[in-house]
């Protein structure tokens, strides 16, 4: 057996004759990187040398900030050159960084050096408007600048803004070449001055804004007016429009619409050169049951106003047409009855008849008398030689009709 001595004597050989392949002797001498200052895109090589090269040694390799440099985690020094070279991959910073590149041996012996990382130069710089006011529906333009001229194929800036008094595109491409590109900003319709913000931000996040003012028209549409605002159906009132300041030369239209079909108002209106509103006219029809509807007047620059008018039905009215009897041998009369809603005026109701056919002879006007809800009225025939259907219809002074049927048949 061997003794303890021996053994010692043993693993002190093996020990010996190991260290050249650990290294053992050999000395990281430097570490350095060309170019020494960089941006995202460039790149950056990076050179470790030793002391001796008989033995192969690998070294490991670390950044102090791998978002802006990063290397490869280990590179082989020795052997037949007494130099490593390794890659460093540059990311994207927002502000200037120096990042430490460090190189450590097998012992935990280092070297390092420092490595500049700069933001890059093809990022937004700037984003400006011009001018810093616009009215609505007025066009204001916004100009994009970036660091350098764009490479093929342009450089695209994303577009924003959280308020909703302007609109702009979704996003503009600086063209190849070139350093700047515009853009639109269109104003929206505000009472009152509004401020936007409008945010540019491009691939790698760098970001850039300005604000636009939008002031509203000078001349705009913000009234409209209708007196009364309740009318009995069939009848006509008037309505007014009215802008913020008088009408420029040449007059200032304003079209109208109506959001029921009982009420009927001119497409449009034009106030007068100089004058600040303008009258127009509104008819009701008749309607079943009351109603409200709202009158819109909208300018050119989408400028609106509103006014409501309510449309009662009259409380008189004619609702009902009647005979009896309802089928006659021509020559033989009828008698018609016209039916109210309710009891007549003082000075009566009249209803104005009409007839589709000629067998047929009766009143151009039947009159309710005053408190009765219903008159009656001689209709005569003629001798006919087949069977004819006859409808005679009533209509009142609102507008309000009934229609009968009136058989004649041959005697």
């Amino acid at each position: 057996m061997l003794s303890r001595i021996r053994i010692f004597q043993v693993l002190l050989a093996c020990f010996i004759l190991a260290l050249p392949s650990m290294g053992f002797g050999q000395k990281i001498v430097s570490i350095t990187l060309s170019p020494t200052t960089a941006t995202n895109g460039d790149e950056v090589f990076g050179t470790v040398t030793i002391s001796k090269t008989a033995t192969a040694t690998t070294l490991q390799l670390s950044s102090s900030d791998t978002t802006a440099a990063q290397v490869p985690q280990y590179v082989i020094v020795g052997g037949l050159s007494s130099e490593g070279r390794f890659t460093v991959t540059v990311g994207v910073v927002h502000e200037a960084v120096d990042v430490v590149i460090k190189a450590t041996d097998p012992f935990n012996r280092s070297v390092s050096t420092t490595l500049r990382v700069d933001p890059s130069p093809l990022r937004l710089l700037k984003l400006a408007i011009s001018p810093e006011t616009i009215e609505a529906p007025n066009i204001g333009t916004g100009t994009v600048t970036i660091g350098r001229l764009a490479p093929s194929g342009g450089f695209v800036v994303n577009l924003s803004t959280a308020q909703s008094c302007v609109s702009i595109p979704a996003s503009v491409t600086v063209p190849a070449g070139a350093k700047t590109a515009t853009f639109p900003i269109k104003a929206a319709p505000v009472s009152a001055i509004e401020v936007a913000t409008i945010e540019g931000k491009d691939a790698n996040d760098f970001m850039a804004s300005a604000t636009q003012r939008v002031a509203p028209a000078t001349v705009r549409v913000d009234l409209v007016l209708v007196r009364p605002e309740t009318v009995t159906a069939a009848n006509t009132v008037q309505g007014t429009v009215g802008l913020s300041a008088a009408a420029p030369q040449g007059g200032f239209t304003v079209t109208l619409s109506c959001s029921q079909p009982f009420l009927t108002v001119p497409q449009a209106v034009t106030i007068k050169a100089g004058s600040r509103s303008e009258a127009f006219a509104i008819t009701t029809l008749p309607v079943s049951a009351a109603g409200v509807a709202t009158i819109t007047a909208t300018d050119s620059n989408s400028y609106s106003s509103k006014a409501k008018l309510t449309v009662d039905v009259p409380a008189v009215r004619l609702t009902g047409l009647s005979f009896s009897p309802a089928t006659v041998q021509g020559g033989k009369p009828s008698t018609g009855t016209v039916t109210l809603s309710a009891p007549a005026p003082a000075d009566g109701f009249a209803i104005t008849m009409s007839a589709t056919l000629g067998p047929v002879t009766l009143s151009k006007t039947v009159k309710v008398p005053a408190g009765a809800t219903s008159a009656t009225f001689r209709v005569t025939t003629s001798s006919v030689t087949d069977s004819k259907t006859v409808t005679i219809t009533g209509v009142d002074k609102n507008g309000y009709a009934a229609s009968g049927s009136l058989i004649i048949n041959p005697a």
